[in-house]
């Protein structure tokens, strides 16, 4: 998929959500914000340039926040249609496989513009279940490097792939006043890394397949009434 194709289908999606938010009052507006455990998969054994010494890595979540807006709409009885807004910080923090030098440390950065589409399921006592895919735009990469009392800052946006896709899975529960809590799982589809074997000889990014995942654990607030009375938790 190319970045022109992802555009235009983010824009069918967000005239849709327009359309349906005119349409329908009883659609509800909220904002979300929280913590991001995320981390690049690789296909293989990962190697990076440290100091000009190609050195093997292995990749650990990095912690972050994420924050953005979303709309519920009805569809049918208590399945729900929710697409979202999230501005993201992904990408893995990264150590040598075998302590080649103990003190090398390297944090890639990756900001995502998230677009997840899900739908979401009611179940008993507020809580409920959402699926669906997500597509990302990258808004920019960098890689924080560290070495002994040494550190560099690379530009690396050119390194990794326009654009994401992938799937998510989600639970979640929100209270009768209209705030909830969100644990989704995010699986990239999609290899992000773009880089050649020439930038890679020169530029500390990895090799080989990459895709994008992570654990996201939001706090929320939906404006309007809630439609769960509290004396039918589980309607």
């Amino acid at each position: 998929m190319t970045i022109i194709s992802c555009k235009r289908c983010l824009f069918v999606i967000l005239f849709t959500t327009l359309l349906g938010y005119n349409a329908r009052p009883q659609v509800k507006f909220g904002i979300k914000g929280g913590l991001t455990f995320a981390e690049m998969l690789a296909s293989k054994e990962q190697t990076a340039t440290i100091s000009s010494i190609s050195m093997n890595m292995i990749n650990f979540p990095r912690t972050n926040v994420n924050a953005g807006a979303y709309l519920d709409i009805p569809v049918f009885r208590k399945l729900h249609l929710q697409p979202e807004v999230l501005y993201n910080n992904q990408g893995s923090y990264s150590l040598p496989r075998h302590n080649y030098v103990v003190s090398a440390t390297e944090m890639y950065k990756l900001k995502y513009l998230n677009f997840p589409i899900l739908l979401k399921w009611q179940l008993p006592y507020y809580t409920y279940f959402a699926t669906g895919p997500q597509f990302g735009l990258l808004l920019d990469a960098k890689i924080d490097q560290a070495l002994l009392d040494k550190e560099h800052t690379y530009s690396v946006k050119s390194q990794y792939k326009p654009n994401d896709f992938g799937w998510v899975w989600a639970i979640g529960y929100m209270s009768p006043v209209n705030i909830g809590i969100d644990v989704r799982y995010y699986l990239g589809f999609k290899d992000i890394n773009n880089a050649s074997a020439a930038s890679a000889a020169s530029l500390p990014v990895q090799n080989g397949r990459l895709r994008n995942s992570g654990l996201q654990i939001d706090i929320f607030f939906q404006f309007g009434r809630n439609r769960l009375p509290p004396s039918s938790p589980d309607r």
